[in-house]
């Protein structure tokens, strides 16, 4: 179920969520019929979805990208569950109080930005690529690096209190020599 693909990992996720709704609240609706009105069911049918959805999407996702990263895989598993579960939390407790228009809104806001994003990503892609421009020869790895001004910097700095020819080895180290190896072993 746990795959890098992510739009089927995000379609995966999300039904699973739906699903598990769906499941809450015929459970919910049985125990509760005498309670149960048509608002309860719109705004359970409908948020309750996208909660879940969002949840296990947020986590799904998750432990896809931490399962690659071994330092982070326990507390990323556990900082995703915990997210999930203050998310949830948070729109029941929106949903049963006097905010409860608040808590309707809650999924919605958060569902749409990441549907806009999806959507735009999808667009994208579909773009024609541009030719790239013809690649230019690479420096040299020390130039890349400011290596060679690193090396400069010591050797003037330990060439300077001899105030005169450097030792052997920070010579070789200024050439950049395969010497500087053994006149370093040497010693």
């Amino acid at each position: 179920m746990i795959t890098d693909d992510r739009p089927t990992l995000i379609a995966n996720s999300f039904a699973v969520g739906v699903g598990f709704a769906l499941l809450e609240n015929v459970v919910i609706l049985t125990q509760n019929v005498e309670n149960v009105t048509i608002f309860w069911a719109l705004v359970h049918g409908f948020g309750s979805g996208l909660v879940h959805g969002i949840c296990t999407v947020m986590v799904g996702w998750g432990v896809s990208y931490v399962k690659k990263r071994r330092k982070l895989f326990y507390c990323g598993t556990f900082a995703l569950l915990s997210s999930a579960i203050i998310y949830h939390a948070t729109y029941n407790l929106l949903v049963q109080s006097q905010y409860q228009y608040v808590g309707i809104l809650l999924p919605i806001t958060t569902y749409i930005p990441v549907l806009l994003l999806t959507v735009g990503k999808k667009s994208k892609e579909k773009e024609p690529v541009k030719e790239k421009e013809p690649v230019k020869q690479k420096k040299q790895k020390s130039e890349q690096l400011g290596w060679f001004t690193v090396r400069q910097s010591i050797v003037a700095f330990l060439s300077e209190p001899a105030k005169g020819k450097p030792p052997a080895a920070v010579a070789a180290f200024a050439s950049g020599s395969e010497s500087m190896n053994s006149s370093f072993c040497s010693r």
